[in-house]
């Protein structure tokens, strides 16, 4: 079920909420090998590193990107500025690269605990720490996130695919985050061909949903 954690994309900066976090995007020599948009794209599974004895366990917080912010101090700005492109304000400016941000909204999904192979879906226990590193959620943990047994009824012991984060996605006033799960939706449709036909009803449903209310 575990696997190599993905290169860090950025780090815990703030928040707004118990489920809803900002993270700063690694920008140029930040790192060694900056995050590219990509890996940072609308509806892509992140994981995060629960705070004290659980991250020592391998738990983490799983969540989604569905925002995103761009930082510019210099929007708005009218005076002359002696540098014009990245590699003469790198020289000359050095503060005002590292003034400007890509902000990333995140929503807290559920946890994983990779030592116990314990998932559970819905609002953490624990919050995160300011700082903590912020990193791709790999293929194969996406769908341990989302495939797997209970220890009794509906499910049993044998997996079954679970969800039980839509509800808290849909309900949101954001139309953002009600986006964010058609993505989800379609990714999960690519990576669990066994239950694209499942997928493919709740996607159709809530588009439809979607539709509607704006139509309304």
């Amino acid at each position: 079920m575990t696997a190599a954690i993905a290169a860090p994309i950025g780090i815990i900066v703030s928040s707004d909420s118990h489920i809803q976090y900002w993270c700063q995007a690694y920008g140029p020599h930040e790192i060694a090998v900056p995050p590219s948009p990509q890996d940072y794209a609308f509806g892509q599974f992140v994981q995060v590193a629960l705070p004290g004895p659980a991250a020592e366990a391998g738990a983490r917080l799983i969540g989604v990107i569905y925002d995103t912010v761009l930082v510019n101090p210099a929007f708005g700005s009218l005076g002359p500025r002696l540098s014009t492109s990245d590699e003469q304000r790198a020289v000359f400016s050095p503060d005002y690269l590292t003034e400007r941000a890509t902000l990333l909204k995140i929503l807290a999904l559920g946890t994983l605990d990779a030592a116990s192979n314990h998932v559970r879906h819905g609002v953490p226990d624990l919050a995160l720490e300011l700082g903590a590193l912020v990193a791709p959620l790999a293929d194969a943990e996406v769908r341990a996130f989302h495939v797997f047994a209970d220890e009794g009824p509906p499910g049993g012991d044998q997996p079954y695919l679970h969800m039980g984060y839509l509800p808290q996605m849909i309900s949101e006033r954001s139309g953002l985050l009600q986006q964010a799960a058609l993505h989800v939706l379609e990714r999960l449709r690519r990576l669990l061909p066994e239950h694209q036909r499942m997928l493919g009803v709740v996607q159709r449903n809530l588009a439809w949903k979607l539709s509607v209310e704006t139509a309304g």
